[in-house]
């Protein structure tokens, strides 16, 4: 069980980061996403993505390190205040298929290891059948926590 746990961090770790010029945002970045913001003062930001102007992202900030310097709501945020833009996307389709290799294989062999057994039938199967769904919506939570990835642009 611990395995399946360091396995789904395992995508926070692999952080990739690029360096990028404010002119190469526009083709990168698309409406609805969420950001992280590093501003060169320091100030962390967070907010989804309205559209890329040629000032900077407008976004609607949600949190802000900086109330006063960056209130919530929606705000353009300057290409030359920014230092870093964290983007969080979704690739892959882990949390279909983990779930159904989950239950099929491990689900199975419970079911049959507790019907194989004489005394306490009645205990041993649904216990089998509980695990095989959890095992389910452990697996789906854990295959989406691994399709999500996070990428850093930090701007020139």
């Amino acid at each position: 069980m611990l395995f399946l746990l360091l396995l789904a961090r395992l995508p926070l770790l692999a952080q990739a980061s690029r360096i990028i010029s404010p002119g190469e945002l526009t083709s990168l970045l698309q409406r609805g996403q969420q950001l992280k913001l590093v501003l060169k003062n320091g100030t962390y930001a967070e907010g989804r993505l309205q559209e890329v102007t040629e000032a900077g992202p407008r976004l609607r900030i949600t949190r802000s390190a900086d109330a006063s310097g960056l209130p919530k709501g929606v705000q353009v945020v300057s290409f030359n205040g920014l230092n870093s833009i964290t983007v969080s996307v979704k690739e892959g389709n882990k949390r279909t298929k983990l779930p159904l290799v989950l239950c099929l294989t491990v689900g199975t062999l419970s079911l049959v290891a507790a019907g194989a057994t004489e005394e306490r039938q009645s205990t041993y199967i649904p216990l089998a059948a509980a695990f095989t769904v959890g095992l389910g919506v452990g697996g789906y939570y854990l295959g989406r926590s691994m399709d999500r990835q996070e990428v850093t642009f930090i701007l020139k």
